[in-house]
């Protein structure tokens, strides 16, 4: 396992390629592009396993698929760290670590129950309003106000969500089968609640982060132990005192049911630990050659492969809110080029930066 998980190709960037890409905002050589579009693979497949999990049958609330993720996560994450000397953490760095870590287990937590109750492609689909919720939430936290064609962008993406909203009380659309409307409605509060979780999570760095040198910034490795100790902290009490005393109600009769052996389920749990793994390797890669630019085309493009996957892999008669139709391609058109929009925009702006520039000029 240790050669195995270690050996992950690296995206190294020492050089810069003759073949780049530039635009007047960024420019991402083949190296980089690499290290997208192995995000994008990854990425594209944590989502739509998760809908293999759903299909398992296994009860949502047995969390098993997520204490194993994060098991794996935290065996790593301690490896890694063994080799690497980092400077001890300030209070105000252990409370926001905490903070992080938090956030990052209670969206995973839910992740299983709103892709469960909407499939995965309206899950991923309510996730693309992670774009607006992060530009509101930076504006409220940080003060940080997105360029004007980042506002373009969002208008764009909140009109493609505004679509499918719209859809969904008219024409029932995305209501999976023998579904009520209440549980739909569940789900993409679900969703959003998850979506909200994972934005929280680089706000909270840029916030602890904001003034200090490098020297003393929280690292990627730093951030990545503490989200992998408070996993498997809190996942193995919850498994110990929900899961394991009621094996039977929520894996073993389940499973039984769908005809689904356990080692099979393992199996996938495992292939789903390794991508987490290889997924969270790619992102940092992706942010250090890219940069925040690169994970936002990404995740613009992502929504739009999710989809398009949900429907060559799930769709069915009997999952038919999987399958594509043309109010959903509207909505997966406006988010990608929303987010696209947004990502290639100039930089969003500190109001505060703003507020002591003029000071500075008036006092000159």
């Amino acid at each position: 396992w240790e050669g195995a998980l270690t050996s992950i190709p690296r995206c190294e960037c020492n050089q810069v390629s003759s073949h780049t890409l530039r635009s007047p905002h960024y420019s991402f050589d083949m190296n980089a592009l690499t290290c997208m579009c192995l995000l994008l693979c990854t990425g594209t497949a944590s989502s739509l396993l998760q809908q293999i999990f759903a299909n398992h049958g296994i009860h949502p609330s047995a969390q098993l698929y997520v204490w194993v993720q994060y098991m794996g996560h935290y065996l790593m994450a301690m490896r890694k760290m063994r080799n690497v000397r980092a400077p001890p953490l300030t209070t105000k760095q252990s409370i926001f670590t905490t903070a992080i870590g938090m956030c990052h287990v209670g969206a995973f937590l839910v992740v299983t129950q709103a892709v469960e109750k909407i499939g995965v492609a309206l899950y991923q689909i309510v996730y693309s309003s992670g774009l607006v919720l992060t530009a509101i939430v930076s504006i409220i936290v940080l003060r940080k106000m997105p360029s004007s064609q980042q506002w373009v962008g969002i208008l764009i993406a909140s009109a493609g969500l505004g679509q499918r909203g719209y859809v969904m009380m008219t024409l029932g659309g995305a209501l999976k089968a023998n579904s009520s409307p209440s549980d739909t409605l569940i789900g993409v509060g679900l969703a959003f609640f998850v979506t909200l979780m994972f934005c929280m999570v680089p706000i909270l760095v840029e916030v602890v982060n904001k003034g200090q040198p490098d020297s003393k910034k929280l690292t990627s490795d730093q951030i990545g132990a503490s989200v992998s100790r408070i996993g498997v902290s809190t996942l193995t009490v919850y498994m110990c005192a929900h899961t394991f005393p009621k094996w039977n109600v929520l894996v073993a009769e389940p499973l039984a049911k769908a005809g689904i052996p356990l080692w099979e389920v393992g199996l996938v749990y495992l292939a789903n630990t390794v991508i987490f793994y290889f997924h969270n390797n790619f992102y940092l890669e992706t942010t250090r050659t890219a940069g925040a630019v690169g994970n936002g085309l990404v995740n613009a493009v992502r929504t739009a492969t999710v989809v398009l996957g949900g429907y060559a892999f799930f769709c069915s008669e009997s999952k038919a809110h999987l399958c594509l139709d043309t109010d959903k391609m509207i909505t997966v058109a406006l988010l990608v080029v929303g987010g696209l929009v947004y990502t290639t925009a100039p930089p969003a702006y500190y109001l505060d930066d703003v507020i002591k520039d003029q000071e500075v000029k008036k006092e000159q």
